[in-house]
């Protein structure tokens, strides 16, 4: 949920994109039109029609996909996820013959040793994905021994007015002892808090298609404990601690408690730390943006030559 140049937070799709223009070959990208997330009720076809899709199927801005004639103007879909991509072909009735997964990558946070000491938390997306049972479930905890950072804020998409509506929350968190709201802040300041942070905390509510938070935490080697939900589970290839998700607001406080607390207390067991080793590992190599530019290139040139037929 940061940005990787510019100062101004971003949200995950607006990382994508530079990410693609930085890294996949500008000639390849000038010879295809890319719709973003929403597609636009007529697009002149003039060259091939990419729709990347990086929403969930029941957002208001991807509903004119049902439209035959949006759909037949679109040559190739692409997915950022196995998850997201069936839900769109069962709820949009995408033709699955013109459908692709090419997950998200992020730049591999370099190498770094945690820091000894009393384990850190820490919550990096935005406040309505599940910040309320966050901040329940560390208030339940108790511990004296872990401290949690918050990272968020909904002018991370420019729209600080919708703050207003999670101040409640915000002041919860400026008020839980062993708690710091650090706001929305820059990449590379969350770069260096995801180095220092041992647990990536995120009872997540919201139906994720991919997760670029928990990707960056991953890479940074943090333990993850994520909600069986959406393409969490698929993002994290294995490697979170993962917990059935529960519905019941209440119920799913108590349980996230527990997963934490069991976090915590086998966090610097040989078992986890291995584990962590190998997490890393994989995320570095997995998720770069060089094993993306392939994939992409690849996935460009086969698009291009069928439209020259």
């Amino acid at each position: 949920m940061n940005n990787t140049g510019s100062q101004q937070p971003l949200g995950g799709t607006e990382i994508m994109i530079q990410g693609l223009q930085e890294h996949v070959a500008v000639e390849l990208l000038r010879q295809v039109h890319i719709s973003v997330s929403s597609v636009p009720s007529a697009v002149p076809h003039i060259k091939p029609h990419v729709f990347w899709a990086h929403q969930s199927f029941d957002q208001p801005s991807v509903q004119n996909l049902k439209d035959e004639l949006v759909q037949q103007s679109i040559d190739a879909f692409v997915f950022v996820s196995q998850w997201q991509k069936e839900q769109y072909i069962q709820n949009l009735d995408i033709p699955r013959e013109k459908t692709t997964v090419i997950p998200n990558a992020v730049v591999p946070i370099t190498c770094h040793e945690k820091p000894k000491g009393p384990l850190q938390l820490v919550y990096t997306s935005t406040p309505f994905r599940g910040l309320d049972v966050l901040l329940s479930s560390f208030e339940l905890l108790g511990r004296e021994d872990v401290a949690l950072h918050i990272y968020s804020g909904m002018s991370l998409y420019g729209r600080i007015e919708e703050d207003e509506q999670f101040e409640v929350l915000y002041d919860k968190a400026r008020r839980l002892s062993g708690v710091f709201y650090h706001g929305v802040v820059s990449n590379s300041e969350i770069q260096q808090a995801l180095k220092g942070s041992h647990i990536f905390a995120y009872p997540c509510t919201w139906e994720e298609t991919s997760c670029v938070s928990l990707i960056e935490a991953l890479s940074a080697g943090c333990l993850a404990v994520v909600p069986e939900l959406g393409a969490l589970p698929e993002t994290a290839s294995g490697f979170a601690q993962v917990y059935a998700h529960n519905e019941n607001k209440q119920q799913h406080v108590e349980l996230f408690a527990a997963e934490l607390s069991s976090a915590i207390d086998t966090y610097y067991i040989p078992k986890t730390q291995s584990t962590l080793a190998q997490q890393v590992g994989y995320f570095h190599t997995e998720y770069s943006w060089s094993n993306r530019q392939r994939l992409w290139e690849d996935f460009l040139q086969n698009i291009l030559r069928k439209y020259e037929k």
